[in-house]
């Protein structure tokens, strides 16, 4: 196995950990890894490939998942993709949460990754997700960039 997942596995939260395994049931594998042990803070970044490419972060402490439509493909937030899902539109997390706020441990904050994940991914195999997904990312970066200079 590959050390960087061993590495992930040993430190992951059990919601990291279970999604980690859906991927291994899946059928998808690890293709790049960077990081680990004796990375500054425990750093580490894992891509599975699959029909798709999933790229499970960690960053001092804080993991993050990203999707892309095909392997090498430009990354799409799991949020992002939950909402267009859904039908609904995406929307950035108010201003306002006071900097000793904790920050959290997953992101997106409160989402199951083991849950949503495999519905997400089952999602862009239908007819006409994949634009569905483009066009939703493409309006949540304008939405995020609009969020970031109303914070200024």
């Amino acid at each position: 196995m590959d050390p960087v997942r061993e590495y992930v596995d040993a430190v992951a939260n059990d919601d990291v950990r279970d999604t980690l395994r859906w991927l291994d049931e899946a059928g998808y594998r690890v293709t790049s890894s960077q990081g680990g042990p004796t990375e500054s803070f425990g750093d580490a970044h894992l891509v599975f490939t699959g029909r798709r490419e999933v790229e499970i972060t960690r960053d001092r402490g804080q993991w993050m998942i990203s999707i892309s439509l095909a392997p090498g493909g430009e990354r799409l937030w799991l949020d992002v993709l939950m909402a267009a899902r859904r039908g609904a539109a995406w929307a950035p997390s108010p201003h306002g949460q006071p900097l000793s706020s904790p920050l959290p441990d997953q992101l997106p904050a409160d989402v199951s990754w083991s849950a949503s994940l495999p519905d997400v991914l089952g999602w862009l195999d239908e007819p006409g997700a994949a634009e569905e997904a483009e066009a939703a990312t493409m309006k949540a970066r304008d939405l995020m960039w609009q969020w970031l200079r109303d914070g200024e």
